[in-house]
């Protein structure tokens, strides 16, 4: 049951990048429109990627 519990990447000696309200940030504070607070539709265009990318630089 706790076969990784000692292994987990964010227990490594390493850079560990997570988000915080993604979904949330990119509509109220981006205004962008995610169908169903769906992000993953922004792969789908190089516009949207791009909007990925600005919004994961944040936490660098």
């Amino acid at each position: 049951m706790a076969k990784y519990r000692q292994n987990l990447p964010q227990l490594a000696n390493r850079t560990f990048l997570s988000d915080g309200g993604m979904e949330t940030t990119l509509i109220f504070h981006e205004g962008l429109d995610l169908p169903h607070f769906a992000s993953f539709t922004l792969m789908a265009t190089p516009e949207g990627r791009q909007k990925l990318r600005e919004y994961y630089v944040r936490y660098l």
